[in-house]
């Protein structure tokens, strides 16, 4: 059986160049499109979120950035139809979201 280094012996050969572009690709690989949300999808995120202020319910909210989908969770504190943006309270920080960056809501409790 031939035992030899892999992938190893290849290494050597990559321009220091090459590994920059290599490492950039595959960033850019795992981004995802922005979700193109319907008419009735945004009224219902709406909804949750109306429903999470009044009831100062802690939601679970995913939101989208620089090409990622990320979650949060916290309390909704502000909601500012002039900015366009909800105010989330979680345990860490006070966070500021742009309605077009929400990408789903939900309640948890």
């Amino acid at each position: 059986m031939i035992k030899d280094r892999g992938n190893i012996k290849w290494q050597g050969m990559m321009l220091p160049e090459h590994n920059a572009e290599m490492k950039k690709w595959q960033e850019n690989d795992k981004k995802t499109a922005k979700p193109q949300l319907e008419d009735y999808e945004l009224e219902l995120i709406a909804d949750e979120i109306q429903r999470a202020f009044k009831s100062k319910s802690t939601i679970k909210l995913t939101y989208w950035r620089d090409g990622y989908l990320d979650v949060d969770y916290g309390k909704v504190i502000e909601i500012n139809m002039d900015n366009k943006t909800i105010v989330l309270d979680d345990p860490f920080s006070t966070i500021r979201y742009k309605f077009d960056e929400i990408a789903a809501v939900s309640l948890i409790n």
